[in-house]
């Protein structure tokens, strides 16, 4: 059975219209930091498609660095490549990536590897299910515009912890980045 098709929303709706109150998750989850990142070599595979797909992707990004000899050199990771549009669940543009160490292996395609520029991020960390992330980017949409920085680039969530690590998604550990820039 097909799930119902999600409404869209955006990346800037309010919590009152995603369902939550701003009020219950700042008061669940810890503060927005700002900070610099080093540059990043990863391996990364781009997708279109719902995100109830997204574990085959990154069980396709596991073969990948198998079929490159690689292991991974830090969390896995997906970035969405068209934040700036209404964000519908059932289409979703995205890549999935994980840290590789900088050096030359023999990468079959689609798989690619890139190197992300070093920057600045505002980042926030989410404590709990996938499913409730959406309330994490509203904080941090909200926050990033409240404290006069700009969003510079797509944001990426960066899986800490996870289903690799523990079976239980109210222990899931993810860090949402937006890469930003004063104005």
């Amino acid at each position: 059975m097909c799930p119902a098709k999600a409404p869209a929303y955006t990346l800037t709706d309010t919590a009152a219209e995603v369902g939550g109150t701003l009020a219950e998750e700042v008061s669940l989850m810890p503060g927005v930091e700002v900070r610099d990142v080093d540059p990043l070599t990863v391996l990364c595979l781009e997708r279109r498609g719902p995100l109830s797909e997204m574990a085959s992707a990154f069980a396709d990004l596991w073969g990948a660095l198998a079929a490159a000899d690689l292991q991974p050199a830090g969390p896995f990771t997906t970035t969405y490549l068209d934040a700036e549009t209404p964000f519908d669940p059932s289409d979703v543009r995205y890549k999935v990536c994980v840290a590789v160490p900088p050096v030359e292996a023999d990468i079959k395609p689609p798989a690619y590897v890139e190197t992300w520029p070093p920057g600045k991020v505002a980042a926030y960390t989410h404590r709990g299910a996938y499913a409730d992330l959406r309330m994490a980017y509203e904080i941090l949409v909200r926050w990033i515009s409240e404290n006069g920085y700009i969003i510079t680039g797509s944001p990426r969530e960066v899986y800490l912890t996870g289903p690799h690590s523990t079976g239980d998604p109210s222990n899931y550990v993810t860090e949402i980045q937006f890469p930003i820039e004063s104005p």
